[in-house]
């Protein structure tokens, strides 16, 4: 995997969870609290700015009712296009 294929990756994860919260009309807050860290740390992950660790980007998933492996397939997917 290229530097390149790993950014897209990342980016892509951030703006599906973004999305999925704003869809699911989940807030900051709620997934800081679901994940333990704080809301800004969250509006970093969500914003791309910052790397999601594995243990975080799982209790994101849980809070927005979606299977890791959906979110990591489209951006696999997505990277490689």
């Amino acid at each position: 995997m290229t530097t390149e294929e790993s950014a897209a990756r990342s980016a892509h994860i951030a703006k599906d969870l973004r999305d999925r919260a704003y869809s699911n009309r989940v807030s900051q807050g709620r997934l800081a609290l679901a994940a333990g860290v704080s809301r800004s740390a969250v509006n970093e992950h969500l914003n791309g700015r910052t790397p999601i660790v594995m243990s975080v980007f799982l209790d994101y998933c849980d809070a927005l009712g979606v299977e890791p492996e959906t979110i990591l397939r489209a951006a696999q997917d997505a990277a490689r296009k």
